[in-house]
């Protein structure tokens, strides 16, 4: 059983810690939207203005501890799906040559992510709806599918539907099995799943009005709330003693 306080610390104490790391993060967002490169203009100024906001995240991460000891797993394989989103990321703004490359560079990201979360409670009924929707999303891109894309598709589909049902499988609401961290992760899994949703309905059906801004926002806050997710209470506890100690 998980309350909503871990060890003597609540969400805002935790937020108030992490928040003056995240403004790198919140900043390279703002300049993104703020410079818009069209699509139609693929530089490695673009790609740049594009990876930063992972950039400052993969550091965030990398400030909670990333060793090989077993302690800090779920931060290292966060911090490798980080990674592999950055490269896909850079992949996109050329994405006639390089979608499918970038594809998989997503999909190395998701089973990062699927081993962060881990296969401790199955909770099987929680991967009905995902497995549910999969073959009609499948279905629905097909027409606008060929070549490679049409196997390439469908794979990274179950990929990044069952990251999502590990994601919700880590929680259990109604059974008050819960911790902040792991809503984090939920948060961030479903926005993710929103956002390549839209690409695939605006690159495989129809173009869709306001796609790529849609698609940008889910995406960076999927990736902040992974990010957030890999947060250690232990190092914001030591953080909340020395502040008392100095107040006191």
């Amino acid at each position: 059983m998980c309350a909503m306080k871990e060890d003597g610390i609540s969400p805002l104490q935790v937020f108030g810690h992490v928040g003056p790391r995240l403004i790198p993060f919140l900043k390279t967002v703002i300049i993104y939207f703020v410079a818009w490169i069209p699509d139609e203009y693929p530089s490695i100024f673009a790609a740049l203005l594009k990876c930063l906001p992972i950039l400052c995240l993969i550091l965030f991460v990398g400030l909670q501890g990333i060793s090989l000891e077993e302690k800090h797993d779920y931060q290292r394989r966060i911090f490798i799906g980080l990674v592999f989103s950055c490269i896909g990321d850079a992949l996109l703004i050329w994405p006639d040559p390089h979608f499918v490359t970038a594809m998989v560079s997503f999909a190395i990201a998701h089973i990062s992510y699927i081993r962060a979360f881990g296969f401790t409670h199955f909770r099987w009924p929680k991967a009905v709806p995902f497995y549910i929707a999969l073959p009609f999303v499948c279905y629905w891109f097909y027409p606008g599918l060929q070549g490679i894309l049409i196997p390439g598709v469908f794979i990274y589909i179950t990929i990044i539907t069952s990251m999502g049902w590990r994601a919700f499988a880590s929680v259990d609401i109604m059974e008050n099995i819960w911790t902040w961290n792991k809503l984090c992760g939920v948060i961030g899994a479903t926005s993710f799943i929103i956002s390549d949703l839209v690409i695939g309905i605006n690159k495989f059906v129809a173009p869709l009005y306001l796609a790529k801004p849609i698609i940008m926002v889910t995406y960076y806050f999927a990736q902040l709330f992974f990010a957030l997710s890999a947060v250690q209470n232990s190092n914001v506890l030591i953080k909340l003693r020395v502040s008392n100690k100095k107040v006191n």
